[in-house]
């Protein structure tokens, strides 16, 4: 889990207007950490997804996912929003805090659902999701995410 997610993947204070801006500041932070073989086609795929089905949970949390043979290494990006953004969402209310899965297509049966199996369990909890949004320190934060349950 550590190699999938650690410090560098927690975005504090990011700031997006819209899904598509954070989409694609998702895509720019993945291709300069070397993470995508193509950005383009990551994108694309994440918005197949997206169509596919609502990726809004509740309370503001969104947990967007991609398989794709654009991405060359399975990673999360954690982003705490400056402010809400519209989602499509389960509660029908906007977001503020997205958990993003960029899964390469060799781990997209096993890998890719215990990952979001761990992490969406995690975040089942309103108290987790509201203490990450509070908590300024990325270590803590991850604490909360890899937590076994």
């Amino acid at each position: 889990m550590n190699k999938i997610l650690n410090e560098e993947n927690i975005l504090l204070e990011v700031e997006a207007r819209t899904k598509e801006e954070l989409i694609d500041f998702f895509a720019e932070k993945l291709w300069s950490m070397g993470k995508l073989l193509d950005k383009n086609l990551f994108i694309k795929d994440i918005y197949r997804r997206e169509e596919e089905g609502i990726t809004g949970i509740e309370n503001g949390l969104a947990l967007p996912h991609g398989k794709s043979s654009g991405v060359k290494e399975t990673t999360i990006l954690v982003a705490k929003l400056k402010q809400k953004i519209e989602w499509e969402s389960l509660d029908g209310l906007p977001v503020d805090l997205v958990v993003l899965f960029a899964v390469k297509l060799e781990d997209k049966n096993e890998v890719h659902l215990r990952l979001l199996s761990r992490i969406a369990g995690n975040l089942s909890e309103e108290e987790n999701i509201n203490m990450i949004k509070e908590l300024k320190d990325k270590k803590e934060i991850i604490k909360i995410l890899e937590k076994e349950w």
